[in-house]
């Protein structure tokens, strides 16, 4: 299945979005303005598409992530 398009946001506990990506091989290294990012949970929102059977289906995947340095 090839990916058609890709989505990817981090969020903090306020709902500040930290990092997006459009790219699906460039992920978040941790860091928001460059400093890194205090250990806590942040939350994940994945959107993507792809065609399957000539339909494009599209996904949405979100829950959290545990920083940890």
């Amino acid at each position: 299945i090839a990916i058609e398009s890709f989505r990817m946001s981090i969020y903090n506990r306020w709902g500040e979005k930290l990092f997006e990506s459009a790219d699906i091989t460039i992920g978040w290294d941790g860091n928001y303005r460059n400093v890194s990012a205090p250990v806590s949970v942040y939350i994940y929102l994945i959107e993507y598409s792809y065609i399957e059977k000539g339909q494009l289906e599209r996904k949405i995947k979100k829950g959290t992530v545990q920083l940890v340095r």
